[in-house]
């Protein structure tokens, strides 16, 4: 249907879905505070999930998660990821991740490709920062290799895009 054509009077359901918690009206709470975000177009959102204060998909493979009371230091994080979800070596130290403005703080970012829990040919884009409390942000995105690469400017756009705010200024 166009912009141009008339409205129908009827419309014929065809499928139902589930109901998440956008459909409910429900907003997530950091602390008392909203996580915020722009989202790019091209991706979806989904329910908030376990691990997943911000949730996304893009594409066919990619997921986009955001943690924001995630626990232990930025390398302990790194390392579950490189070492548990790819089954690679830890990395060392945080000396050749490179630096990020996210959260108004200084993020390191990872990426790694590989076998992704059993799945060969996928790659991980990760940024964590420590937050004002101590606590850490994480944002990870994994998928296809390709499609992850495809989704990288857009991901390290929306990491910037981070930020909490009061009650009042998101009402």
């Amino acid at each position: 249907m166009t912009a141009c054509e008339d409205i129908p009077d009827t419309v014929e359901i065809t499928e139902q879905r589930e109901l998440c918690q956008f459909d409910k009206g429900e907003v997530y709470r950091l602390n008392f505070n909203f996580l915020q975000a722009t989202q790019p177009l091209e991706w979806r959102r989904l329910s908030r999930m376990k691990f997943r204060d911000l949730n996304y998909s893009a594409g066919k493979t990619v997921e986009i998660s955001v943690l924001a009371e995630a626990t232990g230091t930025v390398l302990e994080n790194f390392n579950r990821w490189v070492k548990d979800q790819f089954g690679q070596q830890q990395l060392p130290s945080l000396a050749t991740s490179p630096r990020v403005e996210m959260m108004g703080g200084s993020g390191y970012v990872l990426e790694v490709t590989g076998t992704f829990q059993g799945k060969p040919g996928y790659a991980l884009i990760g940024a964590i920062v420590e937050r004002e409390d101590g606590r850490l942000l994480t944002v990870k995105m994994t998928g296809e290799r390709s499609e992850v690469l495809a989704e990288k400017e857009r991901f390290l756009k929306f990491i910037t895009t981070l930020r909490t705010a009061k009650l009042e200024e998101a009402e």
